[in-house]
């Protein structure tokens, strides 16, 4: 993810980052609790 840093719109971006990186921490959270749950099951 390429986050340009614009003084004169740094607010926007910034809400509009913050949701993506909450996205992308729930899939990998999501990815490791299937691959725990894999291993437990084998």
């Amino acid at each position: 993810m390429v986050y340009f840093y614009d003084p004169r719109d740094s607010e926007p971006k910034r809400k509009r980052l913050v949701p993506a990186i909450f996205l992308v921490l729930g899939f990998i959270l999501l990815a490791i609790i299937k691959i725990f749950l894999g291993e437990y099951i084998k």
